[in-house]
């Protein structure tokens, strides 16, 4: 035998955000949004197959057998009624929607909080990069030249470098092996916008080396 249970419930200033924030209280599952209406939350992921509607005087929350509800259901949306205000009897509330319904109210329509938008991250320059290995007098004790794809490869998390190469074409110096019969005590990338006598150096990036070729720390110096 089939079954029908409606619960009337009033509720100040009532929203389907602020039941959304007491059936997730109760039942600890979030009412996600739906997908395809704007506004529209999915009660029936958190809690069941139950309609819920706004009223002037608060909300209604109904649910019937044949769409799969059960008593315990009934149950949840009871605490759910109570969580949210006083219960309203079945002769009050058709008196109260009647009434709604003959001064033409409506809910007003529940706008989706606007997403963050994602910081944009600085563009990274197109060109070359000159790599040297500074020794303890400051001096170059190895230098060479790559581009910026190849030396943007070899980039790990952090803007650290990979200890072995990443292609075939990143250079020894943007290697720890390659690094390791130098001795040397720090490592200098010039990254460029653009090649040849036209170029800007636009970052410094200094790598601190323990003196085994291995990075120990990294710093980056806007240059233009």
């Amino acid at each position: 035998m089939s079954w029908d249970y409606t619960v009337y419930v009033r509720c100040e200033r009532c929203t389907m955000r602020k039941i959304a924030e007491v059936v997730e209280r109760i039942t600890g599952k979030k009412v996600p949004d739906h997908e395809l209406e704007e506004g529209e939350l999915d009660f029936e992921a958190a809690i069941g197959p139950v309609d819920v509607t706004l009223h002037r005087f608060g909300a209604s929350f109904s649910m019937s057998s044949t769409s799969g509800a059960d008593r315990a259901l009934g149950d949840l949306v009871d605490d759910i009624a109570a969580a949210l205000g006083a219960v309203v009897d079945d002769a009050e509330a058709a008196e109260l929607i009647e009434q709604e319904e003959a001064d033409g109210w409506a809910p007003p329509r529940e706008r989706r909080k606007p997403k963050k938008k994602a910081a944009k991250k600085p563009r990274k320059p197109e060109g070359d990069v000159e790599i040297a290995v500074i020794g303890d007098a400051g001096a170059p004790l190895a230098s060479a030249t790559t581009s910026t794809s190849v030396f943007y490869a070899q980039q790990a998390a952090g803007g650290m470098l990979r200890p072995s190469a990443a292609t075939p074409d990143v250079p020894e110096l943007l290697t720890d092996g390659g690094r390791y019969p130098l001795r040397g005590r720090a490592l200098v990338c010039t990254v460029f916008q653009g090649t040849g006598a036209g170029r800007e150096p636009k970052v410094r990036i200094r790598y601190d080396l323990d003196g085994y070729g291995r990075l120990t720390s990294i710093d980056e110096e806007p240059l233009g």
